[in-house]
């Protein structure tokens, strides 16, 4: 027999003290209440309804057989515009045992970190004894609508009643919860769509349930992208522990080790079918909605899981719990065989512990005495290394006999990607180069609009913090971004506006300036990466940022990643490293990389003149620059070595390049190899294949074997420079920031400012 009762409450979180109270009615025609009230009340419910909370034989009933939490939004007109409201619907059952007899109601307090917010329902049978014919009912009522100004998590525990006293709640209750977000304007893009998640851990059977609401039928998503994400303690993410695409609204993650967790949901949605749009119909990025960290913990309690009948639930069938009684006793002798077991185990482990620490120092001795050690071992930091695994081929040879293994790096780098908003293209293709880093790279990488809510919530702050935490900032250099740059180096007075509205518009100039302090820092060996896209062009290179060399994209991802993680495929054991060029083509990331900058590269052929359409009169700069062609390269440049010594070596600015080289080395390090002119020298450079301290390098040519350029190899010697000196200590005393005469650094607000010294690079 089903008995299904129905109730609507309305909560609005300006409402006061006192209980209300609400008929409900049911088909068996069992009476009932259910009574709901706010924080000062909440505290005092067995004094407010004693009938449904008092006991007098000491008897309780266990925690209901089901309790689930059901999220749900509901359309509302106010003022002419329509707007959905969150809430949930709640359904739970008797507890499953012969303590079913015994129940009164049911207690149902819903909390957030705010104490102000807390909400109690009480229901009440009125006095009604189920029995076997009506045990397994299923009661349903919805709370709507719940009024939140921010995110917020609400936490619903259940309990029978009547309740047990407080030394004897623990495991009669059952816990749910759910993420509730401000009411949503239907009028909004489909971008901004967000929903409502419930969320449930189960630590004894390790899963982690999650539901959410489905979208409005206006915006067409069909599929949802659901990632479940380690944490670290401090609930930052770690990496993606399962990625899965549903069409349904509801998940189970399985088998989900102890540990911090947190789920993030978004619709689906590709460049080439696009269902989020912003507000004027570009296709963009969806929104994210977050549940709060989910832990799952190594324990032995049993739980109640959600409401997929699919899954075995767990419940306990022990008869009524007596209050102040043992639950049983024990034989002395069982305690003291359990003891002797357990001191024999832990004996065995401290003797096998003991052993394994002997045989490592002896076996550590042994190899010490046979093989050599690498010239660089001892000045290079352990996170800068690649675990290495022996491999033998089918005939059992030992030659090549190591392979390094990418996902075993020690440490994964942070990187910041940095980058303006030219046109909707370019701003996918940096979003496609990201996904590509984070995802196969090695990399955890931050970019701004994949958290949106943090970066608004104060962007200063968030900009210097991300820069202070990150391993590496990389710069992706545009047309837009130069502009920008000389405009504000200049001290120009042009405003730079987003012609779509966009919120992480103004990022690149706010990122630019803490960047520019960094570089100009003399006791801080600041890593920042410049990378171009092949459509943009050799004129727009940021020369003033660069502090190495700027790679394109993607010819160059294998030499970046190098860099990134301080490897040269010349040193012994790191010749048979895979390229991580080859994930360009054999991945669905690397293949929409390199859509996207064949998209934007026809855009910008096909649309010559975008950059004056979007951004009025773009091609008038400010006092100072006249053109981006010769404003930095038409007059003649010295600068510093790394060492802080002018080389007096002055630059022929009629001197050309190979038309084959696509690979920009930065002026400021040029000078770190024994002469300016590449061709002349690269021969003799290339027999240098080593350090001149040792044998036991071998040449390794770049990612683009098929289309091999004289810069890519002399970029692979740069890099091995580079990681060098990072390693050694005494550079670390040593270094000298790059000189850049063309800027000058002055005073010490809160941006820092820099200016041109009249116009043209002097």
């Amino acid at each position: 027999m089903s008995l299904y009762i129905y109730y609507l409450i309305v909560i609005w979180i300006t409402c006061e003290a006192e209980f209300k109270n609400k008929p409900c009615y049911s088909e068996a025609g069992i009476g009932c209440d259910v009574s709901y009230s706010t924080k000062q009340d909440c505290a005092s419910l067995s004094a407010n309804f004693p009938e449904l909370y008092q006991r007098e034989d000491g008897l309780y009933p266990d925690k209901p057989s089901l309790f689930d939490l059901i999220p749900i939004e509901e359309k509302w007109t106010s003022s002419g515009k329509q707007y959905m409201y969150p809430g949930v619907n709640v359904t739970f059952k008797v507890p499953p045992n012969a303590s079913f007899k015994t129940v009164k109601g049911f207690e149902l307090i819903g909390r957030t970190t705010n104490p102000d917010e807390t909400r109690c329902f009480v229901f009440s049978f009125n006095g009604s004894l189920l029995n076997a014919s009506t045990k397994d009912v299923k009661i349903q009522f919805k709370i709507w609508a719940i009024i939140v100004q921010i995110e917020t998590f609400f936490d619903f525990e259940v309990f029978s009643l009547p309740k047990p006293p407080e030394n004897e709640l623990d495991g009669m209750s059952i816990t749910k919860t759910v993420t509730m977000n401000p009411r949503f304007d239907l009028s909004k893009p489909s971008a901004d769509w967000i929903t409502t998640i419930s969320f449930y851990p189960s630590s004894i059977d390790k899963l982690i349930y999650i539901r959410f609401v489905e979208p409005p039928q206006q915006y067409n998503f069909t599929q949802f992208v659901i990632k479940l994400w380690e944490l670290d303690q401090s609930n930052n993410d770690v990496k993606v522990v399962k990625d899965v695409t549903i069409s349904q609204y509801e998940y189970y993650f399985h088998d989900v080790p102890p540990g911090r967790y947190k789920v993030k949901v978004e619709p689906k949605s590709t460049f080439q079918e696009c269902f989020c749009l912003n507000s004027n119909g570009l296709c963009v990025s969806c929104a994210r909605t977050t549940t709060r960290p989910i832990i799952i913990e190594n324990s032995t309690t049993n739980t109640v899981t959600g409401p997929d009948t699919s899954f075995p639930t767990s419940t306990n069938t022990l008869s009524p719990v007596v209050g102040g009684s043992d639950g049983g006793t024990d034989s002395p002798n069982a305690e003291k065989v359990v003891a002797v077991v357990f001191g024999i185990i832990l004996g065995l482990l401290l003797v096998g512990i003991l052993a394994f620490i002997a045989y490592s120092n002896r076996r550590k001795k042994h190899d010490s005495e046979k093989i050599e050690t690498d010239p660089f071992e001892d000045n290079a930091p352990p996170t800068s290394y690649l675990t290495i695994e022996p491999t033998f081929d089918q005939t059992g040879s030992t030659e090549n006999a190591y392979h390094i293994n990418p996902e075993d790096l020690v440490k994964i780098p942070t990187v910041y990607i940095v980058c303006a908003e030219d046109h909707q293209y370019h701003v996918n293709a940096v979003e496609a180069f990201a996904r590509f880093l984070d995802s196969h790279c090695q990399c955890k990488v931050v970019y701004a609009p994949w958290c949106l809510h943090e970066y608004l919530d104060g962007k200063f702050r968030w900009v210097i913090n991300t820069i202070e935490k990150a391993d590496f900032v990389v710069i992706v250099n545009s047309e837009l971004s130069y502009h920008q740059f000389k405009s504000w180096k200049n001290k120009g007075d042009k405003l730079w506006k987003s012609p779509d509205g966009s919120q992480t518009f103004d990022l690149y100039m706010s990122s630019v300036s803490q960047i520019t302090k960094r570089i100009l820092n003399v006791n801080n060996h600041f890593k920042c990466i410049i990378v171009h896209f092949n459509y943009t062009a050799n004129e727009f290179s940021l020369d003033e940022l660069c502090t190495g060399a700027e790679y394109q994209i993607p010819k160059h991802i294998h030499e970046l990643m190098c860099q990134i993680h301080q490897m040269d495929n010349r040193r012994a054991g790191y010749d048979n490293i895979g390229f991580f060029a080859d994930l360009i083509g054999s991945t669905a990331d690397g293949q929409h990389l390199s859509t996207c900058i064949n998209w934007a590269a026809n855009f910008e052929k096909q649309n010559p003149s975008w950059f004056n359409e979007y951004f009025e009169n773009g091609e008038q700069f400010d006092s100072g620059i006249s053109s981006p062609s010769n404003s930095l390269g038409g007059e003649t440049v010295i600068k510093r070595s790394s060492d802080g010594s002018a080389d007096g070596h002055v630059r022929d600015p009629h001197q050309t390049s190979s038309p084959k080289y696509n690979l920009r080395v930065c002026r400021s390090r040029q000078n770190s190899f024994e002469d300016n002119n590449f061709v002349d020298n690269f021969s003799e450079q290339t027999q240098r294949t080593s350090d001149p301290s040792s044998d036991d390098f071998t040449f390794k040519p770049p990612s683009d074997i098929e289309d091999e350029d004289i810069l890519s190899q002399q970029l692979r010697q740069e890099i091995y420079d580079l990681n060098r000196r990072a390693l050694e200590s005494q550079y670390q005393n040593d270094i000298a920031p790059p000189y850049h005469p063309s800027i000058v650094f002055r005073g010490m607000s809160q941006e820092e400012e820099i200016q041109s010294l009249g116009g043209q690079s002097v």
